[in-house]
């Protein structure tokens, strides 16, 4: 069920979302300390609340949050920074906590030796340009992550996104 779900989820689809939570939350009923599982779970929802608008983010965001807490205190050093980074992605996006998602997303990267998307648009934001400039420009040296030309695409926009902010035309 969990392969399954994270398949799901990768598809980037309101339909796909849908299938990914309910295998999802089947892996979580199987195996309630699966750490992955309940992060995965975790990210379903926020696009679920946020992306793809099938569930109202006051419904989606307290089930990422309780899906998180897995995550975060989990042994496992890359599942414990990717909870952390979708939590920032909580924090800043559904809360406004600016300077605790910054917080977040900061222990991700000191775990995983790998900014998220998040961590460089937060910045941005609040008004660290320098460093919003510098996660992304990192991202684009280590592939984000990826191989894929979207994500390429994604980090070359938000580059371009912070430079503008910092009025670097």
């Amino acid at each position: 069920q969990f392969l399954i779900g994270k398949h799901e989820l990768r598809k980037w689809t309101p339909d796909g979302n849908r299938r990914a939570v309910h295998h999802l939350e089947s892996a979580v009923k199987f195996d309630p300390e699966f750490a992955e599982a309940h992060l995965a779970l975790g990210r379903a929802y926020y696009f679920a609340g946020t992306h793809y608008g099938w569930l109202s983010p006051a419904v989606a965001i307290p089930k990422v949050k309780a899906s998180l807490i897995h995550g975060v205190s989990s042994e496992n050093l890359a599942t414990r920074a990717a909870a952390l980074s979708v939590y920032g992605d909580v924090l800043a996006w559904s809360d406004q906590d600016w300077r605790g998602a910054i917080a977040a997303y900061e222990r991700a990267f000191e775990l995983s030796g790998s900014p998220s998307l998040g961590y460089g648009l937060t910045n941005s934001i609040v008004g660290n340009h320098a460093a919003a400039i510098g996660i992304f420009q990192n991202l684009l040296e280590d592939g984000g992550g990826t191989s894929s030309i979207n994500a390429e695409l994604g980090i070359r926009n938000n580059l371009a996104w912070a430079h503008f902010n910092a009025r670097r035309y």
